[in-house]
């Protein structure tokens, strides 16, 4: 199979019917084996039943639900270890670069091995002023504490080789798994290039900033904290 792309969830019951419709759409033109794989993180919402009714319209349409709320980490974990195809997607339910977003990662694929949609690079970005800065903070804290320099470390648009994601060997259940991603790209020397895309209006966000922010800050520092434990004793 070549292509997965895979969608975490969670209360998105308005936003299923039509991120379906355009993935299948879009798939539909590659000529290519592929996969649709949606994973419910314990939605409070109808999401589960829409799945359900969505999983029936096609033969490449999958789901599956966590037992209760776990986090994105834990629900990408999820997805990541179902994924069959070559280049694996991953995509936030929103389709925040739309189609055209995930084009380019495809595009661009075969010449890294993983591929990020990214808000700050040429394109400006459509998002809330407050959320521009703390991306921005959060950036230059990883570029300090990791030497990590990709920009739009939660662009929720992200295209990999199955080989590379498999060889990440990742275990972060929050928000804090973008970190994890980028850090153990960079300790492999894989090869991380972010394309600049148009980003459309979020209304639909799981991060909320005064409630997530603060233990993504916490938790990175502690991944920070455990890597440097990990080298002293090497």
């Amino acid at each position: 199979m070549k292509y997965s792309f895979l969608f975490p969830v969670y209360n998105a019951e308005s936003l299923l019917n039509n991120t379906y419709r355009q993935i299948k759409t879009f798939a539909d033109t590659l000529d290519q084996d592929y996969e649709i794989i949606f994973w419910d993180d314990g939605s409070r919402d109808e999401s589960v039943k829409k799945l359900a009714e969505i999983s029936k319209l096609s033969k490449s349409v999958f789901f599956g639900r966590n037992d209760r709320n776990r986090g994105l980490g834990f629900t990408l974990r999820k997805l990541f270890d179902k994924a069959q195809g070559e280049i694996v997607i991953y995509c936030d339910c929103d389709l925040p670069f739309g189609i055209e977003g995930i084009e380019k990662l495809i595009a661009k694929i075969p010449l890294a091995d993983i591929v990020v949609a990214s808000r700050y690079q040429s394109i400006g970005p459509e998002v809330s002023w407050i959320r521009q800065r703390c991306s921005r903070m959060y950036y230059f804290l990883m570029k300090c504490l990791f030497a990590i320099t990709v920009k739009d470390i939660g662009s929720g648009t992200v295209a990999f080789r199955s080989d590379v994601l498999k060889g990440l060997n990742l275990s972060r259940d929050g928000f804090d798994i973008h970190t994890e991603i980028f850090v153990k790209a960079s300790d492999r020397k894989f090869q991380v290039m972010e394309v600049a895309a148009q980003s459309f209006s979020q209304k639909y966000s799981t991060f909320k900033i005064l409630k997530h922010g603060p233990k993504v800050i916490l938790s990175t520092l502690k991944f920070w904290l455990d890597n440097n434990k990990k080298e002293v004793t090497v």
